[in-house]
């Protein structure tokens, strides 16, 4: 991946790419620049109901390991489980981009820290079952 970000980089140097070079430069660049001390961002708020079927299975499996999905049975088929998509963002958004000891400031619904079935996974606060815990420094409600 290194490599081709560095090729395309070459190849903007040049003049030889047009907008390709810059698209892929952002689109990569994050995952070459390793983790950083500060985060910033407005993660889509979409219901899990309204993400496609496919987009749910492929990120299932996220869900599961940050531990969002803390519900089960009869609570969880009665609508006691309707996540939001900018809890898994902001999961995987530590977990992928904020080194330890960093800090992440998000503009989030205020769903994810009040709604009693839905945010309960989201609330432990911790990448998975056995992750790193990550602490709330402050909250405000605009």
């Amino acid at each position: 991946m290194e490599n081709f970000y560095a090729e395309i980089l070459e190849l903007e140097k040049e003049g030889k790419n047009g907008i390709w070079a810059r698209f892929l430069k952002n689109a990569f660049a994050p995952m070459t620049a390793g983790k950083f001390d500060f985060a910033v961002g407005n993660p889509p708020w979409i219901r899990w109901g309204y993400l496609s079927q496919e987009y749910r299975k492929a990120t299932l499996p996220l869900w599961q390991n940050y531990g969002l999905f803390s519900l089960k049975g009869h609570a969880a088929r009665l609508g006691g489980g309707e996540k939001d998509f900018s809890m898994l963002f902001t999961y995987a958004a530590s977990d992928y981009y904020v080194r330890d000891g960093g800090k992440l400031g998000f503009l989030i619904t205020q769903e994810v820290f009040k709604s009693k079935g839905a945010g309960e996974g989201f609330r432990r606060f911790r990448l998975g079952e056995t992750g790193k815990p990550l602490k709330v420094l402050k909250a405000h409600d605009l």
